[in-house]
């Protein structure tokens, strides 16, 4: 099994609020990117499957909640 670690230190919208199939576009698109710099290495050449973790910061509210949901949906196989 494969760990990712992913750290999101900024989300720029230009919308209110969060859309959620959004954010599951935008991570698919940069871990494509990060496939297609890296080559077929980039992830294990695919063999593995995805463990995905989030920590939520204290305080972090349900946003934090929400970008960790959509990570998870957006990496998970």
């Amino acid at each position: 099994m494969t760990r990712i670690t992913l750290r999101i230190d900024r989300i720029v919208t230009d919308g209110p609020g969060l859309d959620r199939a959004a954010l599951e576009r935008a991570i698919r698109a940069e871990l494509t990117r990060t496939a297609v710099t890296g080559g077929a290495g980039a992830f294990g050449a695919g063999r593995a499957r995805p463990l995905v973790s989030a920590t939520l910061q204290k305080g972090g509210g349900p946003l934090t909640a929400q970008v960790a949901a959509a990570v998870a949906t957006a990496v998970t196989p």
